[in-house]
């Protein structure tokens, strides 16, 4: 336990090293730049989860254990939305109602969930992008470094 959570602080400490080449800085602007949105982008995603977890517990939950309760079936939701899931498991008695769910479900997840996630950080990007204009890259410090330092 105490080795994961050192391995979390040693990645804050990136988070301050990143700080001081403008380039490097850019990803921790740019995902702090966005914070709010995707603070209500989460709140969404995670009413949306639990909406699409009751349907499937609704649908399924009285043949497949996985989706009994609703905490069961946020669980697997989430398995699911990441590719882990037995079709014929899931379509053994309803195929249509359980492929309508499915098809509802990971186009609401990957393609309108996932892609809005994606925007809010490229719009933050194009944002903190403007600031960068006339900074030195990563590379070019390091040389610069080497050269003064030799």
């Amino acid at each position: 336990i105490f080795a994961s959570h050192y391995s979390l602080l040693v990645m804050a400490q990136f988070l301050r090293v990143f700080q001081a080449q403008p380039r490097l800085r850019t990803i921790v602007s740019c995902i702090a730049r966005a914070g709010v949105d995707l603070a209500h982008h989460a709140f969404f995603f995670v009413v949306m989860l639990v909406g699409f977890a009751m349907a499937a517990v609704l649908l399924m939950g009285r043949r497949i254990g996985k989706f009994s309760d609703v905490r069961f079936a946020v669980q697997t939701c989430v398995m699911v939305a990441f590719g882990q899931f037995d079709w014929e498991e899931l379509a053994r008695e309803d195929p249509i109602n359980v492929g309508i769910w499915l098809s509802l479900f990971l186009v609401t997840f990957w393609f309108l969930l996932g892609y809005l996630i994606m925007a809010l950080i490229y719009e933050s990007y194009q944002a903190v992008l403007v600031d960068l204009e006339d900074t030195t890259t990563l590379w070019e410090d390091i040389v610069e470094l080497l050269t003064h330092a030799c």
